[in-house]
């Protein structure tokens, strides 16, 4: 703009300002109505497809709702409570589970305890004139399409009896259909639950098995219910530890199974102590008066006593001698309760053919790891023969007292182990294991079940209480292991 004035030069520059300011305010015009139309056509498809989702999604309910109302009720059989019980782990046991031993298990879940029948109507009753009992009760209490199939009386004075079918293993465990049938069978009748027995080890002593504040404390430490454990009791007596001992074995009575099943996994923590804890398992009866098998020194027939600790013709108990003898093997290395013994091991062995449970190292609920299995030697046991031991050979053989008590601590262990008697604190059914309410008597660790003679029955310990059951009749001598 060479030459032109310099007024006509601002004119044409504010008429350029004005113009660039004329089409700004048309684009933003322009883009303001384009976006207001494309967010009003958004909304209107959003609000419609929403609608659509809500119609379809209320048709969809109502045909589920329709589809339930049609359908069927559901067979008794498959109603059934959704709880981790005996009855409802068995409907299903794992592919690897034994046969045999589901099969038992499943005999277990169609079996319940009742106590209090000895002073009723019904105590003057055989078994088979209590089932018939107990199936017309039951009949006319309402329950169709099933009955008892057999009735067991325990040595503890309890009434074991067994439903033919599931359905009436689930009537029967309805606690409103338990309390009508005990007002049928008598005032003191009451149905029991089933315990399920482990022994922890190297328990602190400074507790009280007797205490229940002790019991609490257990069951506090390690997340259980106030209830879960029923008893305690030293698997030895007090009165037969050592001066040093700090440490013993404890037996323990769970109400349920999955509590169990976890203290053995993981243990359990007693007086700031974590002890390894394992299910007791069954174990051949050996008779304390004559050191033989499969019989209570109350039934035995023999008219001698036999020393389990010297095979010497006198009691256990009044024992004085040092050396070692088996009545068992006849054999001067061990003594008749040493778990060493070749007798009994193969006795165990054969007794775990027996009973396949044995070979459980939980209790079967619905999870199927409680189904596992304890590993186990592939070594076969074998029995040793009889072998005669001149009575020069044990005098050879016998040590001093200070001999004795110079022994390896390893030695002492194998040989001299102390087997507890805790065969008072379980009732042991008055048959073969056909129940099976109360199957643990013993643990892998400890020997034998021992039962006393009835010339000396149990008693309270040192403490007063009856889980210490210092005056049972277990005569073998103290020795320092728990």
């Amino acid at each position: 703009m060479a030459g032109v004035p310099k007024q006509v030069v601002n004119a044409i520059r504010s008429v350029a300002f004005m113009l660039d300011e004329v089409e700004d305010s048309h684009i933003n015009t322009t883009l303001r109505e384009a976006l207001d139309s494309q967010m009003t056509e958004f909304t209107s498809d959003f609000k419609l497809l929403v609608e659509d989702a809500k119609e379809k999604f209320d048709e969809h309910v109502k045909t589920v709702g329709k589809q339930r109302t049609d359908m069927a009720a559901p067979p008794p059989a498959q109603s059934r409570p959704l709880t981790n019980t005996y009855a409802s782990a068995l409907i299903n046991p794992p592919a690897h589970a034994n046969p045999k031993v589901a099969a038992r298990e499943g005999i277990k879940a169609r079996q319940f305890m009742i106590q209090g029948l000895d002073g009723s109507k019904l105590s003057h009753l055989d078994a088979s004139q209590l089932k018939a009992e107990f199936n017309r009760t039951l009949s006319e209490l309402g329950l169709t399409g099933g009955k008892v199939r057999s009735v067991v009386k325990t040595r503890s004075g309890g009434t074991i009896i067994e439903a033919d079918t599931d359905e009436v293993a689930v009537w029967l465990a309805s606690s409103m259909n338990q309390g009508r049938l005990c007002e049928k069978l008598g005032p003191k009748a009451e149905f029991r639950t089933r315990e399920y027995n482990i022994i922890a080890f190297n328990v602190p002593t400074d507790i009280n098995p007797e205490e229940a504040n002790h019991r609490l404390e257990i069951c506090e430490a390690n997340g259980l219910e106030s209830t879960t454990i029923g008893s305690t009791k030293w698997a030895k007596a007090i009165n037969r530890r050592s001066l040093t001992q700090r440490t013993a074995h404890l037996l323990l009575k769970f109400d349920n199974a999955n509590a169990a099943n976890r203290a053995i996994t993981n243990g359990l923590l007693i007086c700031n102590r974590k002890c390894q804890v394992e299910r007791t398992r069954k174990e051949p009866i050996r008779c304390l008066k004559c050191q033989g098998w499969n019989h209570f020194a109350k039934d035995c027939v023999e008219e001698k006593d036999k020393c389990g600790n010297c095979a010497g013709l006198h009691r256990t108990s009044s024992c004085t001698v040092n050396e070692r003898a088996c009545v068992s093997c006849k054999t001067g290395d061990h003594a008749s309760w040493s778990r060493t013994c070749p007798a009994f091991t193969k006795r165990v062995a054969d007794f775990d053919v027996r009973n396949p449970d044995n070979s459980l190292q939980f209790f079967p609920t619905a999870d199927a790891w409680t189904w596992s299995q304890v590993e186990k030697s592939t070594v076969a046991p074998t029995v040793r023969a009889p072998v005669p031991v001149p009575a020069s050979a044990v005098n050879q053989a016998r040590l001093s007292k200070v001999q004795l008590g110079k022994r390896p601590m390893q030695d002492r262990r194998q040989y001299d182990t102390y087997i507890p008697d805790y065969s008072s604190m379980l009732a042991i059914p008055e048959l073969d294991d056909t129940a099976g309410w109360f199957e643990e008597t013993r643990s892998s660790r400890l020997g034998p079940v021992q039962v006393a003679p009835s010339s000396q029955p149990p008693g309270p310990g040192p403490s007063g209480g009856a889980f210490n059951n210092s005056n049972n009749s277990n005569e073998n001598p103290p020795m320092p292991n728990a």
